[in-house]
């Protein structure tokens, strides 16, 4: 079972990343109408029961309540989030050693996580966005160091009403 599938997200036709079939995950958020946070320029805000968050906030939280050890690499403000968590020891070292020595570098993915031995990711693509080289190149680099490709995947969401 996919880490994302209580989610109702749909299975679309792989994407080829970097020589790589990489699974394509779809789902619809509902977006925030105005900006409560602008602290992510045009990053848009999403509604979830209520509550407004960035998607990639809306993942990890999901990932957490699942049992994964996940975080969001926010390269925007260069953290983790959660803030208030420090991630794995194993899993900061494993991002620090795909970005050459760098704890934040352009293409990393927006959600990493782990449980036991297992390491997923997710980019996370809004409307009217798409996969940028250099996160095809990280993907890439990260499958031949670890990552589980069979339960990482960009989600790739659209809009709601």
């Amino acid at each position: 079972c996919h880490p994302l599938a209580e989610l109702g997200v749909r299975l679309e036709s792989p994407a080829f990343v970097s020589g790589v079939e990489v699974p394509v995950l779809a789902t619809t958020f509902r977006v925030a109408k105005d900006r409560s946070r602008t602290s992510h320029g045009n990053k848009p805000e999403i509604e979830v029961d209520g509550e407004r968050l960035f998607a990639e906030e809306f993942v990890v939280r999901h990932l957490r309540r699942t049992g994964w050890d996940a975080f969001w690499i926010d390269s925007h403000k260069r953290s983790f989030w959660p803030l208030e968590v420090d991630p794995p020891k194993h899993l900061a070292t494993w991002v620090t050693d795909l970005g050459a020595g760098r704890r934040y570098t352009t293409g990393t993915w927006d959600v990493v996580a782990s449980r036991g031995s297992s390491i997923i990711a997710y980019e996370l693509k809004g409307p009217r966005d798409s996969i940028k080289q250099s996160q095809a190149q990280w993907f890439g680099e990260a499958s031949l160091r670890g990552l589980d490709v069979e339960a990482s995947a960009v989600l790739s969401w659209s809009t709601g009403r």
